[in-house]
């Protein structure tokens, strides 16, 4: 798909952008050009990427959802700017006397240079540090997943471990090119703090990045597509106010080899972890099996194999109701699934994915709790028995970000174009942002199973789900 191959072009042109900036600070600094680059106000901009980082990453939401808690990170940056004009003059004035190049050698110089002092800061540096650096390449790779789709392993995304990989592998050629070749403790590394400084004006990249996805085509954490949100602007996509539509009429409106778009469909476009829907489009064409509907470029294109209309043809579309209808289970079971663990564990779901009675979804466990598998089934199913309404509504962007329970669902990060926000409320449990098929009440889902369990990595666990008929 177009999608994902423009999305790693667009990140890699960005990555390639960073690197050739900062080479051409390092350069324009070495022959003494570029005053500039040794001003107040890039260093400020350097700064203040430290909030525009947290900020973009959902502190907002993690505000929220902590309380007081969330103090604690600013705590520190926030004394350091208090006692700034203290502090920071005599540890700059520090360095250069001792020729200082790093908190090692700043606290070893204070107890008579020990070397055995400055080895023990470096391990306790590194070990306060691991987790950080490990957070921050987490939430690059969960972000690409969440954009991407059509990748090649099993589940259907990418391999997050190798995307990591890479990115760590980026991150440390780029320290290695513009910080740590040159230890010398009165160099100024100016490529690098211009790259920081540029990233305060990063907002329109990550916006860039959402529209050229949301656009198009999106799979993310399962009952998160908010993707379909918002109609397409030349197709009216019903099932987002009828999910129990089995029939529709519509009118062809472009033709793109053995795909059409219409002017409306009920017919799923597979994003935000649940796959399309299926079925047949027939007319005084003849007939066509609809094997594939999704998003390019923000046209909703349905693949079609078999007789394909003209521009302007009337047809009429019949989904495959045993699938759609099992994919309404599923993704309902999931956001059941979220909502006992969130009330039961307090833990937040970072993805998803599902097919027809089947799933798994990724949740914030280090490690899981004894008999979770048990317990879990136990909660769900008893949902089900409840049988809870399932209700639909749309609220304006503006109402949605101050509800506390769409905060929790990172309401907050869904586009900004996208003004008006679809909820889908599992009366009393679970509420959540979303664009996905759902059915009428808990009691539709039927027998919720706990397949098996995995580790994706420290905080991250993975829940592999299935359903059975009811009882």
């Amino acid at each position: 798909m177009a999608t994902l191959n423009v999305l790693i072009l667009v990140c890699l042109l960005y990555v390639v952008s960073l690197f050739v900036i900062a080479f051409v600070a390092d350069r324009t600094a070495r022959h003494g050009r570029g005053r500039w680059l040794s001003s107040p106000l890039i260093y400020t901009l350097s700064l203040s990427i430290y909030c525009t980082a947290w900020t973009f990453y959902g502190a907002v939401g993690f505000a929220a959802r902590s309380g007081m808690e969330f103090v604690t990170i600013y705590l520190g940056p926030t004394l350091v700017m208090v006692g700034w004009w203290w502090t920071l003059r005599k540890m700059v004035r520090v360095g250069r006397s001792q020729r200082i190049t790093s908190i090692a050698d700043l606290i070893s110089s204070r107890f008579g240079k020990s070397n055995a002092l400055a080895v023990f800061v470096t391990i306790v540096a590194l070990v306060v540090m691991a987790p950080y650096i490990a957070l921050q390449l987490q939430s690059v790779t969960l972000s690409f997943a969440t954009f991407a789709i059509g990748g090649p392993t099993a589940d259907g995304q990418l391999n997050e471990r190798s995307t990591a990989f890479w990115v760590a592998a980026g991150l440390a050629a780029f320290t290695i090119l513009f910080g740590t070749r040159n230890l010398d403790a009165n160099a100024r590394h100016h490529g690098v703090v211009i790259d920081i400084a540029i990233g305060l004006f990063e907002g329109p990249i990550p916006d860039t990045i959402k529209y050229v996805h949301f656009g198009s085509d999106q799979r993310g954490g399962g009952g998160d597509p908010v993707d379909d949100l918002a109609s397409s602007p030349m197709t009216d996509l019903i099932y987002l106010r009828d999910a129990y539509l089995r029939e529709f009429d519509a009118v062809v409106t472009a033709v793109d080899g053995d795909r059409v778009e219409l002017d409306q469909t009920a017919f799923y476009v597979t994003g935000g972890g649940q796959p399309h829907d299926t079925g047949t489009l027939s007319g005084e064409h003849g007939s066509a099996t609809v094997t594939s509907v999704r998003k390019d470029g923000g046209t909703v294109w349905h693949q079609l194999d078999g007789d394909v209309p003209e521009v302007g043809a009337a047809v009429h579309g019949v989904l495959d109701w045993d699938r759609r209808h099992q994919l309404m289970r599923t993704h309902t079971a999931m956001h059941l699934l979220c909502g006992v663990i969130w009330n039961e564990y307090g833990k937040a779901v970072t993805g998803g994915n599902m097919e027809p009675l089947s799933g798994r979804m990724d949740f914030e466990f280090d490690p899981l709790p004894e008999g979770f598998a048990a317990r879990i089934e136990e909660l769900v199913n008893a949902e089900i028995d409840h049988d809870r309404p399932i209700e639909v509504s749309f609220l304006d962007r503006s109402v949605a970000v101050t509800d506390e329970d769409l905060i929790r669902t990172k309401v907050n990060l869904i586009p900004e174009f996208v003004t008006e926000i679809r909820v889908i409320d599992i009366v009393g449990l679970d509420k959540q942002a979303d664009g996905g098929t759902h059915v009428a009440s808990t009691s539709e889902v039927g027998r919720f199973r706990v397949l098996k369990t995995e580790s994706k990595g420290k905080g991250n666990k993975r829940v592999r789900i299935a359903l059975e008929a009811a009882d």
